[in-house]
């Protein structure tokens, strides 16, 4: 089974809604009217040395915009940095969608796949449990039940498709997720819920939100299925508001770390699904996709 995708890049302002280059902010050196060459050079080397402390006393203190600076020109590097750090009221939108193929596979394989937290759960780079939750999430609780779960359960095609129907993402069910992710340099732990917006064969919506220190994020997504003469494709679409210290870093860090996050989340559902379909001959494929059927 082979897998083509698209995607279309992440998308956004290149840093957040603040102006690189904000009206009348100083170069690295000016000059005076009319100077001579020499006073020219003393200025110049003065002003150069002076900015140079300035800036790197400003990374220092706000490490957390270092990342965001690696592909600013220094001729270009203004005296002063703090433009890049608006504050923990920073917000980055950002809208992402495409479409992956796969061949050979059934439709409601592919949908009894993607509604299973198991997998998902597995699939999800930096993911450290996915868990059903009933109303006010204790994350420190939960961490403590994913901890008590001796033997993870298994997943098609070792599970049966009844096994996982019966643990099935449900409409307006919500699940609470702790999720690592490594954005410029820092690797935040985001407090995650995410509800079942809609969920109808072939087509599932998502709302959520989560929070680190100093970093929240709200979101939608929804995928649809479609068979096609190959096999299935599914396509995809995602929008979200990103708040506080990772949003400061802006498109130059955000995107290129969502893109990859997408890229290694359907791959890996890929190889999964293939699992399913590479059953050792014709017969047992139709047993699996018969059953598959039944149990949704």
């Amino acid at each position: 089974m082979n897998l083509m995708q698209t995607n279309r890049t992440a998308s956004g302002p290149p840093f957040g809604n603040v102006d690189p280059r904000p009206p009348g902010r100083p170069l690295l050196a000016t000059r005076t009217a009319d100077p001579t060459p020499s006073d020219s050079k003393i200025e110049l080397e003065n002003s150069v040395s002076k900015t140079r402390r300035y800036v790197w006393t400003e990374i220092i203190e706000n490490a957390h915009i270092l990342p965001a600076l690696v592909d600013i020109q220094d001729s270009f590097l203004p005296a002063r940095t703090d433009f890049l750090c608006c504050g923990d009221n920073s917000q980055y939108p950002m809208r992402f969608d495409g479409t992956f193929e796969l061949e050979d596979a059934s439709t409601e394989a592919v949908w009894l796949a993607l509604s299973d937290p198991v997998m998902i759960e597995r699939s999800l780079p930096g993911c450290e449990f996915l868990l059903e939750v009933d109303g006010d999430e204790n994350f420190d609780e939960l961490r403590e039940r994913a901890d008590a779960i001796e033997e993870q359960p298994p997943t098609l095609p070792e599970a049966t498709p009844e096994e996982v129907a019966e643990r099935a993402f449900e409409e307006g069910q919500t699940y609470a997720a702790l999720m690592e992710l490594g954005v410029g340099g820092v690797k935040p732990s985001f407090e995650t819920t995410v509800t079942i917006a809609e969920r109808e064969f072939p087509r599932m919506a998502t709302t959520g939100e989560g929070s680190a220190a100093n970093s929240s994020f709200e979101m939608s997504a929804w995928m649809e299925l479609a068979e096609t003469d190959d096999g299935v494709a599914v396509e995809w679409e995602a929008e979200a508001d990103v708040f506080g210290k990772i949003a400061q870093l802006g498109g130059r860090v955000i995107n290129p770390v969502a893109n990859r996050l997408v890229n290694q989340f359907f791959d890996d559902v890929a190889t999964r699904l293939r699992e399913v379909e590479d059953a050792d001959d014709e017969g047992d494929r139709t047993r699996l996709r018969d059953r598959i059927r039944d149990a949704l």
